[in-house]
């Protein structure tokens, strides 16, 4: 039994709760009397917001990480707002919070949406699956890989992530809205398919990753069908079941 910390899922809040929300994941410890000329700018990125509690908090975060009016009107100014097609989508929003990820960041975020959606990321797992990716760099740092997989968890304080729990021990998990962010962004490299289906999937030459989803039983079969290439990269993951 896998045993997950207990959440609470924020749905149909009021105006003045989202705004609160939305406050409590930009401003630690209050708004600052320097920081109040913020708040006028702040409650017209809200209202494109649609009230997701999911879109309050990537933009929050993001909003949290530049202090300055500046940096509040380029994103409330972005064309990629302009995506959005009903009163619910939220994925240009999450979208606009990826763009401004820093790239080592990006690539951790979206090589993750190789794995099924609710998978259950083990910290250590997630770093070495990162490593494997040569996406871990020291950068000139005096400091081992393994020492510098944790800081790239800053996925978490994006939002990217949300921590969760696993027979006691800590994880991390995609929210389902973000993984299909993750597949679209990715979609260039990486091609994650259900293997019932791969003899029916065209892979494109530029796919560098493939993950195959498999129901725990014998899958060979399906895998051999694959016209490998020496550059396809392939994993099996098992689906997550409800």
């Amino acid at each position: 039994m896998v045993k997950t910390t207990d959440t609470i899922e924020l749905e149909g809040l009021d105006d003045s709760s989202f705004w609160e929300l939305f406050i409590a994941c930009v401003f630690d410890d209050g708004v600052s009397e320097s920081e109040k000329v913020l708040l006028e700018i702040g409650k017209e990125i809200v209202k494109k917001l649609k009230g997701s509690p999911l879109a309050a908090k990537t933009v929050g975060r993001l909003l949290r990480n530049h202090l300055d009016a500046g940096h509040w009107k380029r994103v409330l100014h972005s064309k990629e707002w302009e995506l959005q097609t009903g009163d619910h989508d939220i994925m240009p929003t999450l979208k606009l919070s990826y763009d401004y990820l820093p790239f080592h960041l990006q690539q951790c975020f979206s090589y993750c949406s190789l794995f099924p959606e609710d998978y259950k990321f083990d910290r250590k797992e997630l770093i070495h699956w990162w490593i494997g990716l040569d996406i871990l760099h020291s950068d000139g740092q005096n400091k081992s890989i393994e020492d510098i997989g944790p800081s790239y968890l800053k996925l978490v304080d994006h939002g990217f992530f949300k921590e969760d729990e696993i027979y006691g021990s800590p994880c991390y998990i995609i929210h389902d809205l973000l993984h299909d962010l993750g597949l679209k962004v990715s979609s260039r490299e990486c091609l994650s398919i259900d293997h019932a289906n791969v003899g029916t999937v065209e892979i494109w030459p530029s796919i560098r990753h493939l993950s195959i989803i498999i129901d725990g039983v014998d899958n060979s079969d399906e895998v051999t069908a694959i016209n490998f290439t020496s550059e396809l990269r392939i994993i099996l993951k098992k689906k997550i079941e409800d």
